[in-house]
């Protein structure tokens, strides 16, 4: 019996010549980066956004990216995970815990090419539970025996915002009250005011703004997480592409197991723009429901922006940051069945990254296979470089080095 065809994209050997710390052990391949305690990353193109009814604000960036591909690549530098420019889905299909809550640790999900997060099911519970009900694959097990309280969790302070680089973007300062800008209810006083004022003399760059703050949390047992999805990675795949119909390329499965989340968020990038040209305004305002307030950038010079709010649950439901397991399956049909699992460190990731001039992402081909075996790249924050951007394929660092990893197992 074989499976259905996956339309997936070919690797190519030449890209890490001077590539070391690799740990390769049978078909099965990981990579772990390790993370700084607080800082972003994620990405994806998008050519228009709104969230929360706030549109996106454009006016310099570079004609070669969409705008969340931009802030991606700038803020993959912060090794905190993968970056989403659109933090909340507005998708009246998802199941309503998950539009209450957002995304959850054991999420399955997509990337979009829009730069969210598109939520398919989640392996911490059975498929009765509300997130799962008709959404599971065929012969769908839950993962066993771990500790769901097993997280560490950080919150981050009200008026959080961080750069892609320490000198790329600084905060001018906050805007005082005036009579033209008095206090909004629910907005933090001293951290925010009447708004925050950033300049930028960068010609590349971007920005997170958390007004609010958030949460960081990040489950322990991922060895679990691990061992869950090697064993069910491929029916994953055919789930997605064949009964949820999602263009799902290799690699572009994530299993959730640490998030950043708020309620209130903003983000911007920069590219190419003049030097000391870039300076936004980003400022709260009534929410047009009575509700919490809402923010936005009202003034956003050389770059390109987006805002919004959970304006309708009024919870931290806005995931700015995921971290987890990218997974993929191997391309090929011949290999040892047998699988062990070792993790690499200290890679050179400006060495691994494709030039400019690289095609193998436009390249698609067909996977037919029988049996397949799954291989993953854990997703920890890799820098990123310059990556021609691909209509149907989100850019990731690590989708290189998966691709090179699943065509090289020994």
């Amino acid at each position: 019996m074989t499976a259905p065809p996956i339309s997936f994209y070919p690797p190519n050997s030449q890209f890490f010549p001077d590539a070391n710390n690799f740990g390769i052990t049978g078909p099965t391949i990981f990579n772990n980066i390790n993370t700084a305690p607080f800082q972003p990353i994620n990405l994806t193109p998008a050519a228009t956004y709104s969230h929360s009814r706030s549109q996106p604000r454009t006016n310099r960036t570079s004609s070669r990216w969409a705008e969340s591909e931009v802030y991606a690549r700038h803020m993959l530098l912060r090794a905190n995970g993968y970056p989403l420019w659109r933090p909340k889905l507005n998708n009246s299909s998802l199941p309503l815990l998950h539009r209450q809550e957002g995304v959850r640790i054991g999420d399955i999900g997509i990337i979009t090419d829009t730069g969210g997060f598109d939520y398919l099911f989640n392996i911490c519970h059975d498929a009765s539970h509300p997130l799962n009900e008709g959404r599971v694959p065929e012969g769908f097990k839950p993962l066993q025996e771990f500790d769901s309280a097993n997280t560490d969790a950080q919150d981050l302070e009200p008026g959080y915002w961080i750069p892609n680089h320490p000198s790329s973007v600084h905060l001018a300062g906050v805007i005082p009250h005036s009579s033209q800008n008095p206090h909004i209810v629910g907005v933090p006083e001293a951290e925010v005011g009447a708004g925050l004022s950033f300049v930028s003399s960068a010609s590349k760059g971007a920005l997170l703004v958390l007004p609010e703050g958030g949460q960081k949390v990040d489950h322990m047992q991922r060895k679990k997480f691990e061992k869950h999805a090697a064993e069910h990675a491929h029916s994953w795949y055919n789930h997605a592409i064949n009964t949820m119909a999602r263009e799902a390329h290799n690699s572009s499965l994530y299993l959730v197991t640490g998030y950043d989340k708020t309620r209130a968020w903003g983000v911007s990038a920069f590219e190419d723009a003049e030097e000391g040209s870039v300076s936004m305004d980003f400022v709260p305002k009534r929410s047009r429901r009575g509700r919490l307030p809402e923010y936005w950038f009202p003034r956003c010079n050389s770059a390109v922006s987006s805002s919004g709010t959970d304006d309708e649950y009024g919870n931290q439901s806005g995931c700015v940051f995921l971290r987890g397991f990218k997974i993929a399956v191997r391309e090929s049909l011949l290999f040892r069945t047998s699988s062990e699992v070792t993790y690499t460190s200290d890679l050179n990731v400006d060495k691994l990254l494709p030039t400019q001039t690289a095609t193998w992402l436009s390249m698609p081909w067909q996977l037919w296979s029988n049996p397949l075996r799954p291989n993953l790249i854990m997703e920890h924050g890799l820098s990123a470089n310059d990556i021609p951007p691909s209509k149907h394929v989100i850019y990731h660092p690590s989708d290189v080095i998966n691709h090179w990893l699943l065509d090289n197992p020994t």
